[in-house]
């Protein structure tokens, strides 16, 4: 995802608690688990909810115009 600041972010998209796939809601510019209403910020923190950690991070590489995203080594 892009932040507003212009930076780049990537996560895995499962939520801590119990899996569930998780989505950015723009509406409240957090990402959102409808499992059970978990919330995480932008820098996948988990603010709300039963989320009992951060989501899992991936790395954001930036070559040119393209961007590519692996996971952490």
């Amino acid at each position: 995802m892009r932040r507003p600041d212009g930076t780049f972010g990537a996560f895995l998209a499962k939520c801590t608690h119990l899996d569930c796939v998780v989505q950015y809601r723009e509406d409240k510019e957090r990402i959102w688990c409808a499992c059970h209403d978990g919330f995480y910020d932008l820098s996948g923190t988990n603010v709300a909810g039963p989320p009992p950690r951060p989501l899992d991070a991936l790395e954001v590489h930036i070559k040119g115009d393209d961007v590519y995203v692996t996971r952490k080594s």
